[in-house]
């Protein structure tokens, strides 16, 4: 078995998967999204402290998983039970585990994590990258990686947006990436603006989903660019401007119902002056008509104050029920930039401008996506036959309905992860390290110690290697 580790962002993650089957045996994971949410985005600093509180707790439970399966195994082979619980990691003969590319406080709990299994149990380390095992999320649990002649891959993540083409495990070209903001970062930043909380690629979807009107006219991105890089920077400015605008409307709404009811009120005010002043003429038997004035003023001044109350309360209220109660969402999260938080620290949306803005962000992104990949397809198209769509933002259905139709359209096998495996898990690293594992005892010098080919380092790297992904093209 191999022993697989991931902590590149906000998933604590471990999984076992056998070297002779590629069977996932142990998967867990423990995430983080509740942590954040209140933040909008991931904070390193936190990330980093929760994978040293989860990993153990995951390394626990992956102890009593052995412990049982041991003792199945020896109940049924009729062994000693206690022998068997002496060491129940010795079935594992290797260690893998992510050290790029990701947040370096982060990668680096798991690392530690790593170097001490691999010591004590003098296994070999496999230092791998992370998005080879997004790739690798196709192939969980078959024996054979489908790549045919060839392999073509969108890769969509938190931090990441790539085009890919693979010939094997050691050929696999980079193609074009994100200049940028990556697809589902950009989520992330609008679910922020509209106070969605984190992640923000399920509820911006949900929302969208919910939507069947007209949509805002958001640009799409590098419209008249040639190359196949992407960039959603643009976008997102479009989507801020878009909701800025929608606050200030809804400003201008609140003010004037605030002074139309002040004017209202007032027009109140007046006519009571008027009817104190038509009192304060009249002479009652005989007294001084200037006496009653004190007596008037006094009322009025007390009337005054309780018109001025009302009026304050008047306008509160106003402001509270701008929009349709039945119609509204309280969303938390950062404020986004120039627009106002109401009734507190809550932003306060109407649902249906919410749904209206996540749809059209949404089109506009995976209408840029398929623009680039349909220029991929174009111009790759005779190198491979099968394209996988991988990373945390592949589980986005309406961006798998658009790449099922481009596939079809150029004859090509789409392939995707099960939804569980999209996001950053410790299985699809387990997968990739089989492959590590047998690529480098197939090219080490012969007679090597299996456990000498990979030596313990602490290195972490925030970035992918130039060596783990080859320039440009390459002909088969």
């Amino acid at each position: 078995m191999i022993l697989s580790i991931e902590s590149s962002c906000d998933d604590s993650s471990l999984a076992l998967t056998s070297l002779e089957t590629c069977e996932l045996l142990f998967a867990r994971k423990i995430s983080q999204d509740l942590a954040h949410t209140r933040f909008g985005g991931v904070v390193p600093e936190i990330a980093s402290r929760l994978h040293a509180q989860n990993l153990p707790l995951l390394l626990e439970q992956l102890k009593n998983f052995l412990l049982e399966s041991s003792a199945q195994r020896a109940q049924n082979q009729v062994q000693n039970i206690e022998s068997c619980k002496e060491n129940p990691f010795a079935p594992i003969k290797a260690i893998a585990v992510t050290n790029r590319p990701g947040l370096s406080v982060t990668l680096s709990e798991g690392v530690c994590m790593a170097n001490a299994l691999a010591l004590s149990l003098n296994v070999p380390l496999l230092y791998l990258n992370h998005l080879k095992g997004h790739i690798y999320s196709l192939f969980i649990g078959q024996m054979e990686a489908k790549i045919g002649k060839g392999l073509g891959i969108l890769l969509v993540s938190g931090g990441h947006t790539q085009l890919l083409l693979m010939r094997d495990f050691s050929h696999i070209a980079l193609i074009s990436q994100s200049l940028d903001d990556s697809f589902g970062e950009s989520f992330d930043k609008v679910a922020k603006m509209l106070s969605l909380g984190y992640p923000g690629g399920g509820v911006v979807e949900s929302f969208a989903r919910k939507y069947d009107g007209a949509l805002l006219p958001l640009p799409l991105p590098l419209k008249h660019d040639k190359g196949l890089n992407f960039s959603f920077s643009g976008l997102k400015n479009a989507v801020r401007l878009e909701i800025q605008k929608y606050a200030k409307n809804v400003d201008s709404i609140e003010s004037k119902k605030s002074k139309d009811i002040e004017y209202v009120r007032e027009a109140q005010l007046g006519g009571g002056e008027a009817e104190f002043t038509s009192a304060q003429m009249i002479q009652i038997d005989g007294i001084d008509s200037r006496q009653p004035k004190n007596i008037a003023d006094s009322t009025e001044s007390k009337k005054s104050k309780n018109i001025r109350h009302e009026r304050e309360q008047s306008s509160a209220e106003a402001k509270r029920n701008s929009l349709p109660r039945d119609d509204t969402i309280n969303g938390i999260g950062a404020e986004p930039s120039g627009i106002h938080f109401r009734e507190g620290d809550t932003l306060k949306w109407n649902k249906n401008f919410i749904a209206q803005i996540c749809a059209s962000f949404q089109s506009a992104a995976c209408a840029h996506l398929l623009d680039k990949t349909r220029k991929f397809f174009a111009h790759f198209g005779d190198k491979f036959e099968y394209f996988g769509v991988v990373g945390g933002a592949s589980a986005n259905l309406t961006l798998r309905t658009h790449i099922e139709s481009l596939c079809k359209e150029f004859g090509k096998t789409p392939l995707y992860a099960p939804l569980e495996f999209c996001s950053d898990n410790a299985a699809m690293m387990g997968r990739l390290g089989i492959e590590a594992y047998k690529h480098a005892l197939k090219n080490a010098p012969k007679n090597t110690n299996a456990n000498s080919f990979d030596p313990l380092s602490d290195a972490i790297y925030p970035k992918s290697l130039e060596e783990d992904f080859i320039k440009g093209d390459f002909i088969s």
